[in-house]
């Protein structure tokens, strides 16, 4: 029979390949439920307006968060000067942002306004597509883009336009490397009024 502390010694080294195999089996687990490799963006589009002669000066903050569990780079990589070209869209910032006006549709009897084919819908003259992602340029490497988020990581980014008065669809792009398949979009309506002004605190006097 072999000697008491041979025997321990076996019995701690197999509770130990146990454990392992258990703590492997977990991962597994975890991975499988929650795929913890998968990056996940989620986008928020706030905006306020402030009256600027007879326009209006709109702050667009684009807000991006992290919500997977791994590291998310935007892409930097561009095909013919095109971040992202899928045969109907084509962006020239992984960080993109897009406005278009909303016509009056009283007489009309389409009323979806398809972000690609309405009628409804028509560019902003002299505001082509915004890079969201300006300030993460490095001049240095040809303007690459350097900008990537941890998990739980929150970025906001604001962006400064002229607008007139109406309605308007923002749509916000984010195009992370890894692929085409790689990117996530928001659409929202921001109006442009009074209704969205700025409220200035009111002088008071001492």
């Amino acid at each position: 029979m072999p000697p008491l502390k041979d025997i321990v010694d076996i019995i701690a080294a197999a509770i130990v390949s146990v454990a392992a195999i258990i703590g492997g089996l977990w991962a597994l687990r975890r991975y499988l439920i929650e795929r913890t490799d998968e990056e996940a963006v989620v986008i928020e589009i706030n905006s306020n307006c402030t009256l600027y002669g007879s326009d209006y000066l709109v702050l667009v903050d684009v807000i991006l968060t992290n919500k997977g569990h791994t590291k998310v780079q935007a892409k930097y990589k561009r095909n013919e000067g095109w971040a992202y070209d899928d045969g109907v869209e084509k962006l020239r910032h992984s960080g993109s942002l897009q406005i278009k006006a909303i016509r009056g549709w009283a007489s009309r009897n389409d009323r979806h306004l398809d972000w690609f084919k309405s009628p409804l819908l028509e560019p902003v003259d002299r505001l082509p597509e915004v890079n969201l992602l300006t300030e993460y340029e490095d001049p240095l490497q040809n303007n690459r883009i350097d900008f990537w988020m941890e998990p739980d990581e929150t970025y906001h980014l604001g962006v400064p336009l002229v607008l007139s008065a109406g309605l308007y669809l923002a749509k916000v792009t984010f195009i992370a490397s890894g692929g085409d398949d790689n990117f996530w979009s928001r659409v929202c309506c921001i109006q442009v009024s009074e209704a969205g002004l700025v409220k200035q605190p009111s002088a008071t006097a001492d």
